[in-house]
């Protein structure tokens, strides 16, 4: 039996040795590392952070206030518009019961309704501004009522009500069908007591339409007025008289607005 001899393992030998070692080491560290809560992840999606802006108040110029009697010649004042001003309110105060009607005149054609009303205290009118050249505050008042308007300029828009926009432009046609059938007959000597009431009638279901279809507050306006119109009690060449009530109404509605009542004439005054 031969015996081997046997040698030391040189470096190069234990070489594999340590590699091995070490992968297992580093194995270890891995599932040791699995066992770890994991880091958190941020989500990309996430909305950004806002913040919500409150809008500034509308900027204001109060004017100086001014005042007069009832007379022609002392209800006229030029109001200096400041520039970015979009509207105007005066509060205007007269007492003792008279009418008044005051307007915002400009040399442009556009069309802007006076305002009504009785003088009982403090009234609020409001108007657009749309241009600044010669704007003129004018007040219609019987002799010797004493007035005094104080007004206050708006960056802010004026505030049309759209709704009643819509139902002024349509009873717009329908008034002016009513009053071409009285101006026709009465008047003019235009047309007969037959084409009168074909028009009167016609005008009568044309505001029956308007009241069931009404898109703001003015539906129980035509609603009444439509009973007046259809009336067979009414007089022939005389259907507006006895409709001022309402028709009163609906125009002070719309002039409010800013969107007044414009006729269409047939047969002229």
């Amino acid at each position: 039996m031969t015996r081997r001899n046997r040698k030391p393992l040189g470096i190069a030998a234990l070489l594999p040795l340590m590699v091995v070692g070490a992968a297992l080491a580093l194995s270890g560290c891995a599932v040791d590392d699995a066992d770890a809560a994991p880091a958190p992840i941020r989500s990309s999606s996430a909305p950004p952070e806002t913040t919500s802006a409150t809008p500034e108040p509308p900027m204001t110029w109060p004017g100086d206030p001014v005042s007069g009697q009832g007379a022609i010649e002392h209800t006229e004042t030029e109001f200096a518009v400041p520039e970015g001003a979009h509207s105007l309110v005066v509060d205007f105060e007269c007492t003792g019961g008279a009418s008044f009607s005051a307007e915002l005149a400009t040399t442009s054609s556009l069309v802007r309704a006076p305002l009504r009303g009785t003088c009982e205290g403090a009234s609020q009118l409001a108007w657009p501004i749309v241009e600044r050249n010669r704007t003129t505050f004018r007040v219609q008042l019987p002799d010797g009522v004493a007035w005094t308007a104080r007004p206050t300029f708006s960056s802010a828009d004026f505030d049309f009500d759209e709704a009643v926009t819509a139902d002024c432009e349509k009873f717009a046609a329908v008034y002016s069908e009513l009053v071409n059938a009285d101006t026709g007959f009465t008047f003019s000597k235009k047309i007969d007591a037959a084409d009168w009431v074909v028009r009167v009638d016609r005008a009568a279901a044309d505001l029956q339409a308007l009241a069931a279809y009404a898109k703001s507050t003015l539906g129980a306006s035509f609603s009444q007025l439509q009973t007046i119109v259809s009336d067979p009690a009414r007089t022939t060449g005389d259907i507006l008289t006895p409709s001022a009530g309402p028709i009163g109404d609906i125009s002070k509605a719309c002039s409010l607005n800013q969107t007044p009542l414009i006729l269409t004439g047939e047969f002229g005054g």
